[in-house]
């Protein structure tokens, strides 16, 4: 398909500029999403590092506040160990003065409370004014020894066993909730450590539990005030109960703040029924057996933590969208500039080569006014456009050339048909009074003058018939040949032609082998005395330069593109290869050997003109031998049946 010079680079030059841009693109979308997602990803991996490291440092400052804590009350349980006086005081006193007893044990040992409990978990005695069993209960229900937390509304059937306190003996210590509704002090806390007392016999005695109050401004109490915002704190004993609750713990319930027994630290994320969820950094405190003894967890909520985060992807989102927008601007104004830069390039080349192109028309249709367009400041349009001046210059000078020939030709023709004319007269003359004389040659004339009149016959007529080729020759070139193209039977053709002839090859001893006699020649579509001249020739031909006793071979073959060929071979000395460009030549003869026969030159390019005229061909076969072989080509008539098809091929 064509396709126009401006076209073709368009198709060319926006390819190679939209495609590697839109693949730059895509690569920088990748990139750039890439980016915008990893980015995110580190913000919210920094928060949840953040959150961590906040939560570790809340926690160790708890644990120094609690260590601190447990250093105090570890010298009062070593001071209280290592004491054996308090044994020789509850010797001494009955059980109605124990009370005092245990008051100035409290003095002396600067305690704040010491309560003396018997197996029964009754009070024996007291450094407190005004108290009793639910004081007591407790007191000790609140413990790390309890296993629940016991409000005052709680009856005594709360309390564990006594005998549970023996296995804690000088190990643990506790923050309790001194709480009661009838305590002049009313909510305070403290610590205490519990001291089985057994007589002189080893009997068990009771329970003596010595203790001192905390201030609430203790780093215990108040530690929450110091930590981040929405931080809590819990401290869990170590049967995971609370015994100490600050913040939002409250709703958080025991097992979500389990973890495995004798684990140093643990982080975890827990979800409370109303779908609140908490980071907790969690730790174990260890008694002074080194056994872990209560369990310390800072957590934080994840509500802000989350909307922080939802609040960065937000960012990194609208940035990737904006991105986007700003790329899809920028490939699109991209692909206009490279459609307009492919457009002015291509106007800039193709135009010229148009305007060179529509001149390079002009000149072939013989325009002899025909202006060579501007290159357009390009050096090899400028080469071109000069070589198209110098091509003008030699067109005009050739248009000259070839119109002085053409008068020439046409003087010349003129001159040939009007000297034809004038020769064809007086030869028509001679040739019929000499024919006249031969017809008086029986009773007038001697043998001698009778041959005279012969030669006189014979060469007039030679002449006319070379007249009437250069008559021929002139008609054709000049187009004055009124050919009439119809549907011809080949048979007739080649009998006519074989006909005419006849007498010449029989004067010469030539033999004419017609090889088509057992054959049904078709139809052809010519002109019936065009094509018999043209075979008259080519057989004269063959017949005039063979050899004695020769032979003219005459032979039809189907060629393709609906065409006939009809062959002429002699038996002659053939035609030598250096001269064979020469045959259809006007006027060429050739150095035959047989030279010494008259003839023209004209015979042969009469047949190609009239062959031309006829649609067909005429040619010559070099590859036989030693004789030569001409053919010529005629187009078939439509009517040409089937039959004659087979016989044919």
């Amino acid at each position: 398909m064509n396709m126009s010079l401006r076209k073709r680079f368009l198709l060319i030059l926006t390819p190679l500029g939209i495609i590697p841009l839109l693949l730059v693109s895509l690569i920088m979308l990748i990139v750039v999403d890439d980016y915008i997602e990893s980015s995110s990803q580190a913000v919210i991996d920094n928060v949840l590092e953040e959150v961590v490291e906040d939560l570790e440092h809340d926690l160790n400052v708890w644990e120094r506040s609690f260590i601190s804590a447990f250093d105090q009350t570890d010298i009062l349980l070593q001071s209280l160990i290592h004491r054996n006086d308090f044994i020789s005081y509850l010797d001494k006193a009955q059980p109605e003065p124990l009370n005092n007893v245990l008051k100035q044990l409290t003095a002396d040992g600067n305690y704040d409370f010491a309560i003396l409990l018997d197996q029964h978990n009754e009070v024996l005695a007291s450094s407190i004014e005004d108290i009793d069993d639910r004081d007591v209960a407790a007191y000790i229900g609140s413990s790390p020894l309890g296993s629940r937390l016991v409000h005052m509304d709680h009856t005594a059937a709360d309390i564990p066993d006594v005998r549970e306190f023996v296995f804690y003996e000088d190990q643990l210590l506790s923050l309790l909730k001194l709480s009661s509704e009838r305590s002049e002090r009313g909510t305070v806390w403290g610590r205490y450590v519990v001291k089985t007392v057994l007589d002189d016999f080893g009997e068990f005695k009771g329970h003596l539990l010595v203790g001192e109050l905390v201030d609430a401004n203790s780093p215990v109490i108040t530690i929450t005030a110091e930590t981040t915002e929405g931080v809590f704190i819990s401290f869990v004993d170590g049967r995971v109960s609370f015994t100490s609750g600050f913040s939002a713990a409250s709703d958080l319930t025991r097992e979500q703040l389990r973890v495995a027994e004798g684990s140093e630290a643990s982080s975890l994320t827990v979800q409370t029924e109303d779908a609140v969820e908490y980071r907790l950094m969690c730790s174990w405190l260890d008694g002074i057996t080194g056994q872990p003894v209560a369990l310390i967890c800072a957590g934080l909520s994840l509500t802000e933590v989350n909307n922080d985060i939802a609040s960065q992807v937000n960012e990194g989102e609208q940035a990737k969208y904006f991105f986007h927008a700003v790329l899809l601007i920028l490939v699109v104004v991209t692909i206009f500039v490279i459609l307009w830069a492919a457009f002015q390039l291509s106007a800039g080349i193709a135009g010229p080569v148009k305007h060179m192109s529509d001149a390079m028309l002009r000149l072939a249709h013989n325009e002899k006014d025909v202006r060579i367009p501007d290159s357009g400041n390009i050096t090899e349009l400028e080469e071109l456009s000069q070589s198209m001046i110098q091509f003008r210059d030699h067109a005009l000078k050739r248009f000259e050339a070839e119109e002085e020939a053409r008068i020439a030709s046409l003087a010349k023709t003129e001159f040939l048909s009007s000297m034809s004319h004038e020769l064809r007269t007086p030869l028509n003359a001679i040739i019929g009074f000499s024919q006249l004389l031969q017809l008086d040659a029986e009773t007038h004339l001697n043998d001698e003058q009778k041959e005279n009149v012969e030669h006189i016959v014979r060469g007039g007529q030679h002449l006319l018939a070379l007249v009437n080729q250069v008559l021929d020759l002139s008609r054709i070139e000049s187009g004055n040949l009124a050919e009439e193209l119809t549907t011809t039977p080949a048979r007739q053709v080649i009998d006519s032609a074989l006909q005419m002839v006849r007498a010449q090859a029989r004067a010469h001893n030539i033999s004419l082998v017609d090889k088509t006699q057992e054959q049904e020649l078709p139809l052809l579509w010519t002109d019936y005395r065009c094509l018999v001249q043209v075979l008259i020739n080519l057989l004269g031909n063959a017949v005039k330069y063979n050899q004695p006793e020769g032979r003219v071979i005459v032979e039809v073959i189907r060629q393709p593109g609906e065409m006939l060929r009809i062959s002429v071979t002699d038996t002659g000395v053939g035609i030598p290869a250096d001269q064979v460009d020469k045959l259809f030549v006007p006027f060429e003869r050739l150095n035959h050997a047989n030279s010494v026969l008259e003839g023209s030159g004209v015979g042969l390019s009469i047949c190609k003109q009239l062959m031309t005229v006829l649609k067909g061909d005429v040619g010559y076969d070099s590859s036989y031998a030693p004789g030569s072989r001409f053919w010529i080509d005629i187009p078939l008539s439509t009517e040409v049946t089937r039959t004659c098809e087979t016989e044919l091929s």
